[in-house]
């Protein structure tokens, strides 16, 4: 294959594979294939044993910064030649001028991860991507401001699909807010850095994967979304789940003691239709209310705890990945609050309840009222793969 040819392959395969999904990428005799089955975040049936109460968390954590979603071309090859058709999109982060982020890109059934950086201004801005292993060929995007408040330009890509360069827009986003009813607990700072895109919300109507079965999904806002909807792959969904690139850092929400850490009993995975296991950790957190909280985080690649260590907030404690019961690299993350009298675990939203009708989960006989346990300024991005 001559060099030309093969870094136009190289950098549609990147384009074209890098939303939040499992992607597998063949060749077969020059053929570029790519498919993208929903992911699917699942639970375990891994129940942690009860661990001693903790300190009070941190103080809040008020970064200034501003999420904007990223919406570009996707390119590639067809009979040889290098076409543009359908956008992709991703999450990118504004801290000052300084603009960064990250995209899931699979090559030859290898996860890895593209690189954004560049400036912003009131009035335009300059980002590069980095593929990766394609060193020397960024791809830039230069826009201006619109009347609508977004920024939009083109991308282009120099010698590389030359003349083929398509445009792209810039929208910024708000940050999840509490709902003035809701009950509030400031208790977690965010389990990773960056913004990353939504596969699935805590379904309240009801939390019970694999059991639930009535083939819709009620959003902390109240939204019903029907199953398959973006944010709604999963029936029961416990927790969220963030499209975190393989080997993303995770940090603990807030200070706590280790209860479980590292590989999963076995359990059979309806979405895989076989037994599998995974690595999990989670940590007990205790809130200055006297309040105990669990949280789980799911399908790491590597765990860098131990059962019974004692955590602060923002400590690493290992990578995520696409372990156990997941068919493509992210993170889930679930919360369970703990009963004072009996030790029971129940599963709540950590964005609580923002709905005029009642959640359904809080009178739900094994159920219980969500809580916002966000600091101020830490809970992330919710916005949906899809949209």
């Amino acid at each position: 294959m001559k060099l030309g040819r093969w870094i136009v392959l190289t950098l549609i395969a990147f384009l074209v594979s890098c939303s939040l999904g499992y992607y597998q990428v063949h060749q077969d005799s020059g053929t570029l294939l790519v498919s993208q089955p929903a992911v699917q975040s699942i639970g375990t049936d891994l129940t942690p044993h009860h661990a001693p109460a903790l300190s009070s968390p941190t103080s809040d954590q008020t970064p200034d910064s501003k999420t904007w979603v990223l919406e570009f071309p996707k390119h590639w090859v067809s009979n040889g030649d290098c076409q543009i058709q359908g956008t992709l999109k991703t999450l990118l982060v504004q801290d000052g001028n300084h603009l960064s982020g990250h995209l899931h890109w699979v090559w030859n059934r290898r996860n890895d991860v593209a690189e954004f950086s560049g400036q912003i201004s009131d009035r335009s801005v300059r980002l590069q991507m980095i593929p990766p292993a394609i060193g020397g060929f960024p791809i830039t995007f230069n826009g201006r401001v619109t009347s609508a408040g977004t920024m939009a330009g083109k991308t282009s890509a120099k010698a590389i699909c030359k003349s083929k360069d398509g445009p792209f827009t810039l929208t910024p986003i708000g940050v999840p807010q509490r709902s003035p009813q809701a009950q509030v607990l400031p208790l977690f700072q965010k389990p990773f850095d960056g913004e990353f895109l939504i596969s699935n919300y805590f379904d309240h109507d009801v939390p019970q994967q694999f059991s639930d079965d009535n083939g819709y999904m009620t959003t902390w806002r109240g939204d019903r979304l029907t199953l398959g909807e973006p944010g709604a792959g999963i029936d029961g969904h416990g927790g969220y789940d963030w499209g975190l690139p393989e080997n993303t850092p995770l940090q603990a929400v807030a200070d706590g003691v280790v209860t479980f850490a590292g590989e999963g009993r076995p359990f059979f995975c309806p979405p895989l239709q076989q037994q599998t296991t995974g690595n999990y950790v989670y940590i007990l957190h205790k809130a200055p209310s006297g309040e105990q909280f669990e949280t789980e985080y799911v399908h790491l690649s590597r765990v860098d705890v131990s059962e019974g260590d004692r955590v602060k907030a923002g400590q690493p404690i290992g990578l995520s990945g696409n372990t156990g019961c997941s068919t493509g690299p992210h993170l889930h993350f679930g919360v369970r609050r703990i009963d004072a009298d009996t030790g029971e675990r129940t599963l709540v939203d950590p964005y609580g309840w923002d709905s005029a009708r009642t959640d359904p989960w809080s009178t739900h006989p094994a159920g219980h009222e969500s809580i916002w346990l966000w600091k101020k300024d830490q809970a992330p991005t919710l916005y949906e793969y899809g949209r």
